[in-house]
């Protein structure tokens, strides 16, 4: 159908994108574009998958309502625009179709999540929406409370990645460190008054996901460039996406405005339109004005950059499809933003029965940027019908007065130093099976990270580490009888803690496993004192005491008070991927670049390619590696009767050691072992998952071991 528009008929000079040839594109309508309202000189093109886009948006959209128990408003809009197509389509219209769907599902998804971040007022609660979806990608955003809806966008985001790293799992990975970006944005970034654009445009590449749109370009199209073609085009790439984030800024300003206005507490309204108003003093049109002018400046440069990088490097045939594939998102990206009802109020809106189909009606596009019925509501795009309140978070179970400060000292200093959220995205996952009271999930998190941080304290004690992730470790600030004291102080309260919130089945399940932690521990220091190996059979039992035991102690805990599936029984798979994460943490503690590292061997730990390779050794009548690891014994020996803070080996004796590891085999075994342990364990989880019934695919656990992988 043909569009309307209040504009006279442009004399813009179109240009195809490229050079580059098509495969699963179509071009738009010509009408849909030639008029002034469209300020590029690129002809948009449409993938001929639209269909395949809209149904896996339309099944974000289900899942977001089904997971959440957040009802969308039916005026509430996404990637899906029934004039000009889907959103990913346009940006990505050479896309294979399976890809295709996984980022559509993914683009509807954050346009979801942005839609919670718009109802934030303050940077605590722009964190509050960010910091669970950064915490489970693994980004340094603060953390925020554990809640049914956090842990619902955790559970959507981990199929995704899963899917996205089942295709390929090279640019899988890409695209999800790309997308940590947009959610690792934090509070005080968001609400920043911007002097320069440069200033506001640093982070809108973050914010606005510009940095990973090009990740995603490579994984739906399948093309691969090295890291150092992707350097060189980066003065392209930054002015391409700059003119996105302007152009978006451009259409959504009056919408935006108009909510950021009506509140009267303000909020995030990060925006060039604003960061202009306060550079030159000018009125919201004015400002706008402006930024039009800017946007049709930067694509100017970048034809002009193009130009003298094609005419000065002759890129080769896959550079410039790539050139290509940029400038069809930019195109893309300018139509769908004046035809989307999210920005246009004359649009119309998106209906289920019309999937994949486009030029639904006709479109007056003047009228772009205009706010639909002059603002949004004030509850803003989510309608809650049955959510859970989440957990509010507890207080420190010591309170700092006089007759606990010294006792409690080294662990409040030390929990600051030993968080890497693994054990909080464990129980995320584990969650989605067990629905545990939130007050009461919060109550296990503190126990379990508490005892975490006091094995810990333990640990490095017992290792004579001087440092924990860059600090110095507790004891070698407050001496070891009171590091020794503190940890055992604070395990008392853990047991006290469970036994007054938990119940006796939950103090139990605590008791139990603190007994397998310890002798886990015993094992593993008669091995050091002594230097001598363990057998298979021993060392795979002592990791199941140890390192399984912090996560079969959540999983025992968490069945315990659960109020679903409380015959599932996820001791196995704990036991195993604690197996997994550690036998993993073995090879690539002695497999790093840095010699520096190799932490096993300076603590006189007996790893998986150690014993390999002295059973080897032993069977061969060698005794080259245990001599070096008996005299690394009495180096130790002696620097703690010198109260040094702990003998290294030499870089030399390391790089020895890993020599012997590499001929014995011992490397190759265990990248066998990791292998084989990680099939076990996503066997084992598929069949809890089988048990758990309709519904219990867990998401978040596939993601959790398939980033075990080797």
């Amino acid at each position: 159908m043909t569009v309307t528009t209040a504009m006279t008929a442009t004399t813009k000079n179109h240009q195809d994108c490229g050079p580059m040839g098509y495969e699963s594109s179509i071009p738009v309508p010509a009408c849909l574009y030639e008029n002034n309202a469209y300020p590029s000189r690129f002809r948009p093109r449409i993938s001929k998958h639209n269909d395949v886009a809209d149904k896996a948006c339309w099944e974000a959209c289900d899942d977001f309502e089904n997971v959440t128990g957040l009802k969308l408003k039916a005026d509430s809009v996404g990637c899906i625009n029934p004039v000009s197509g889907n959103v990913n389509a346009l940006w990505f219209p050479e896309a294979i179709p399976e890809r295709l769907r996984i980022i559509s599902y993914l683009s509807e998804l954050l346009f979801r999540h942005d839609d919670l971040t718009d109802d934030a007022v303050t940077p605590e609660q722009f964190d509050e929406v960010h910091g669970p979806l950064a915490r489970f990608l693994g980004s340094e955003s603060k953390q925020s409370d554990h809640t049914t809806k956090h842990n619902a966008m955790n559970t959507m985001q981990a199929r995704v990645a899963i899917e996205a790293l089942e295709q390929d799992e090279g640019l899988g990975k890409l695209v999800i460190e790309k997308w940590k970006g947009i959610v690792s944005v934090r509070g005080q970034d968001a609400f920043m008054e911007h002097k320069t654009l440069d200033s506001y445009l640093h982070v809108r590449h973050y914010d606005a996901g510009a940095y990973s749109v090009w990740s995603q370009i490579l994984f739906c199209c399948d093309v691969r460039l090295t890291d150092e073609e992707l350097t060189g085009l980066e003065p392209l790439t930054w002015l391409a996406f700059t003119q996105m984030i302007l152009w978006h800024d451009y259409c959504s300003w009056d919408k935006e405005a108009a909510t950021y206005l009506e509140r009267e507490e303000g909020g995030s309204n990060m925006s060039a339109v604003q960061v202009y108003m306060a550079m030159y003093s000018l009125d919201q049109h004015a400002a706008k004005d402006f930024l039009l002018s800017e946007i049709e400046r930067i694509e100017d440069e970048y034809c002009t950059r193009k130009a003298s990088y094609m005419a000065e490097c002759s890129p080769a045939h896959h550079i410039t499809h790539y050139i290509g594939l940029i400038e069809m998102c930019m195109a893309g990206n300018t139509l769908w933003h004046l035809s989307s009802r999210r920005y246009c109020p004359a649009a119309p809106l998106p209906r289920r029965e019309d999937m994949g189909k486009v030029n639904l009606g006709p479109l007056d596009v003047s009228e772009v940027g205009m706010p639909v019925n002059g603002a949004r509501s004030d509850s803003g795009i989510l309608t809650p019908v049955s959510s859970r309140c989440g957990a509010e978070r507890l207080r420190p179970f010591w309170n700092n007065q006089r007759t606990e400060y010294t006792t409690m000292t080294p662990a409040e200093t030390s929990s600051d130093n030993t968080a890497s959220g693994a054990r909080d995205k464990l129980m995320d996952a584990l969650d989605n099976w067990y629905r545990v009271p939130p007050e009461t999930l919060a109550t296990i998190r503190t126990i379990v990270r508490i005892m975490h941080n006091a094995s810990l304290m333990l640990d490095d004690v017992h290792d004579n580490s001087p440092l924990r992730r860059g600090s110095p470790s507790a004891h070698i600030v407050f001496g070891t009888a009171q590091t020794i004291n503190s940890a055992g102080y604070v395990t008392i309260k853990c047991v006290d803690l469970a036994r007054r919130r938990l119940g006796d089945d939950a103090l139990s399940c605590l008791l139990s496993e603190l007994g397998q932690l310890h002798l886990g521990q015993s094992h593993d220091l008669a091995w050091t004192f002594h230097c001598r190996a363990p057998s298979m059979a021993g060392y795979y039992s002592h990791l199941e005491q140890k390192t399984g035991g912090l996560f079969r102690l959540a999983a025992r805990m968490m069945r315990a008070s659960a109020t679903q599936n409380r015959h599932l029984d996820a001791c196995g798979l704990m036991s195993l991927l604690g197996r997994l994460y550690q036998l993993r943490d073995d090879y690539q503690d002695i497999t790093s670049e840095t010699l520096s590292t190799y932490d096993d061997l300076d603590e006189g730990s007996f790893t998986l390619p150690l014993i390999h390779a002295l059973e080897r050794e032993d069977k061969h009548g060698g005794v080259q590696l245990r001599s070096i690891l008996q005299s690394a014994r009495a180096a130790r020996s002696a620097s703690a009767a010198a109260s040094s803070d702990g003998a290294r080996l030499p870089a030399e004796t390391k790089l020895l050691v890993r020599e012997i590891l590499e001929e014995a085999g011992s490397l190759e075994y265990t990248r066998a072992v990791i292998r084989d342990l990680y099939d076990e364990t996503r066997a084992a989880l598929a069949a809890l998952e089988n048990e758990a019934g309709p519904g219990g695919k867990n998401w978040m656990l596939r993601l959790i071991t398939f980033q075990l992988k080797m």
